[in-house]
């Protein structure tokens, strides 16, 4: 997601377009994590401790514009797996693969201990053609989709919990235990925010029953905080931010994923 909004569409920081560029830069970031991997797994057999190390991957359920459609769902199988696998996919077996443009053996194979999967949403995608980066689509700008009826967070982003469970069964096949290092919403009604985190923690109960190894699941956000593009104006926390005054409040959510640690189930 850092290489795609900075590098690609250009909308956080350094605010480049540039193919050439998010290559580069996804690859430091591959060698970096690799190489820090390393060196953390180094000094824990030192002082005689365990950790476990690993990326936290952000993931997006595509579902195609037109479902009639087979350039739509081409597309949309496409940028299933380019946007949520390729780091994935290079730190399992060793290269880094872009369709046409790039390929590359790396010292990467055996750098991750568990996967980290960040997510909060499903986009719509339309095919735009053939070519590089083209045969991925676009996010579908017609709206029609906003029209469905579907719960939204203040960002407009659709609430689809069965897209966790979704991904969840995708990320088995890597045979590491599955930690979830952010899922939440941003909302100015807090029973929102109860209802979404108890959907998806449904989800995760459906993925334990069906024998897939998560270990944990990480709200977004503890405190409300700072977007790269939208400042403070989304509020994801548990706990309210008076950005002027600094004061922290508890909200009811809070209190409520308390209450489910505390139970250990769901109702």
């Amino acid at each position: 997601v850092f290489v795609y909004k900075g590098y690609v569409e250009g909308e956080w920081p350094p605010g480049k377009q540039s193919i050439t560029a998010a290559i580069r830069v996804t690859r430091h970031l591959a060698y970096a994590h690799a190489k820090t991997y390393r060196v953390i797994h180094e000094e824990a057999r030192k002082q005689k401790i365990r950790v476990k190390v690993s990326i936290a991957q952000h993931m997006i359920i595509f579902s195609p514009c037109n479902s009639n459609s087979w350039m739509d769902r081409l597309s949309t199988r496409l940028r299933f797996w380019f946007f949520n696998f390729v780091l994935l996919e290079a730190f399992k077996h060793g290269w880094l693969f872009f369709p046409g443009i790039f390929w590359e053996r790396l010292p990467f194979r055996g750098t991750l201990d568990y996967v980290g999967l960040n997510y909060y949403t499903r986009d719509y995608v339309q095919f735009i053609g053939i070519g590089i980066p083209k045969i991925f689509g676009n996010i579908c700008t017609r709206g029609h989709h906003l029209r469905d009826g579907a719960a939204r967070n203040t960002l407009q982003w659709e609430i689809y919990p069965e897209g966790l469970y979704e991904l969840l069964k995708k990320l088995k096949r890597y045979r590491l235990p599955i930690l979830i290092t952010e899922n939440g919403i941003c909302t100015n009604d807090d029973s929102q925010r109860e209802i979404f985190i108890e959907e998806h923690l449904r989800n995760v109960a459906q993925a334990l029953q069906a024998g897939i190894s998560v270990i944990g699941y990480l709200y977004w956000s503890l405190l409300d905080n700072f977007e790269w593009a939208e400042g403070y104006g989304p509020r994801f926390g548990l706990v309210e931010v008076d950005y002027a005054t600094q004061q922290r409040k508890i909200r009811p959510s809070a209190l409520k994923m308390a209450e489910l640690i505390r139970r250990g189930h769901l109702e």
